[in-house]
């Protein structure tokens, strides 16, 4: 705080994900005890005709809030990324284990170190976070989807398919975990199950160029060339595509207006 001084103060609110609002500038004129009849202890832009500061009956309270346990694991987050960034990834998953410990529905550092563990080649120690997450946080795709990402290092697609199934079925899905499922049966060319899982993802979320890129392959690939021709303009109007898959889109589509022309 300023005191008990007349000042401008500058104000920036704080939420517990770790969101902030805008930073909002404010006078204080004067201030009071807290009472049942408190009186106006600061205005916005005060008017000019506002009564004088008064010394002699202000006094603010003041006193120390220890930070939350979300609070404190948000302060371990953010000290683990500044370790990160600088190459000591042990020192960061130590900080970002200390924050799961303390408020384990901190997302942003279980998330972290499961990336960072997986990164390390600690696959195992990696899995049984995800395992813990999943058992917590059910009703979380993520942790899903990056078990299933596990699986296909290790060349086990069909266990991926199989989580990721049992998780949609059981309701826990988004549109990025429909469209993971999605590019893994287009892989394995099974074109028809592709198709239907892009199309899930694209009725969450239209703006996708690359889903509706993916939706294109899948659906030449059933021989659906108008579907596919469709969806692959879809793409280009998203405008977000790289040179290089623009280029590739280009290509697919100058195929398919050749084949439907013959």
């Amino acid at each position: 705080t300023t005191g008990t001084q007349k000042a401008r103060w500058h104000l920036t609110v704080l939420n517990p994900d770790g969101g902030a609002s805008n930073a909002h500038d404010f006078h204080v004129v004067g201030s009071t005890r807290v009472t049942s009849d408190f009186a106006k202890p600061a205005l916005i832009d005060p008017p000019p005709q506002e009564a004088p500061y008064s010394e002699r009956d202000s006094s603010i309270s003041k006193r120390l809030i220890p930070l939350s346990a979300y609070q404190q694991a948000e302060a371990y987050y953010l000290e683990g990324k500044q370790h990160e960034q600088a190459g000591a990834e042990q020192q960061a998953i130590t900080l970002w284990e200390r924050a799961i410990l303390l408020a384990p529905e901190h997302h942003a550092s279980r998330q972290a170190l499961i990336d960072m563990l997986i990164r390390s080649a600690r696959t195992v120690e990696a899995k049984g976070h995800i395992h813990q997450a999943i058992k917590l946080f059910p009703d979380r795709p993520v942790y899903i989807q990056k078990l299933a990402q596990i699986y296909i290092s290790q060349d086990e697609s069909s266990k991926a398919i199989t989580l990721i199934e049992g998780a949609i079925q059981q309701g826990v899905a988004n549109a990025e975990l429909y469209a993971f499922i999605a590019a893994l049966y287009q892989r394995d060319n099974h074109s028809q199950k592709s198709i239907e899982h892009y199309q899930r993802a694209l009725s969450l979320n239209r703006n996708s160029a690359i889903w509706w890129m993916g939706l294109g392959i899948s659906l030449e690939q059933d021989g659906q060339l108008t579907e596919a021709l469709s969806a692959f303009e879809q793409a280009q109007n998203g405008s977000t595509l790289s040179t290089r898959l623009s280029r590739y889109v280009e290509g697919k589509m100058a195929f398919i207006n050749d084949k439907l022309a013959d």
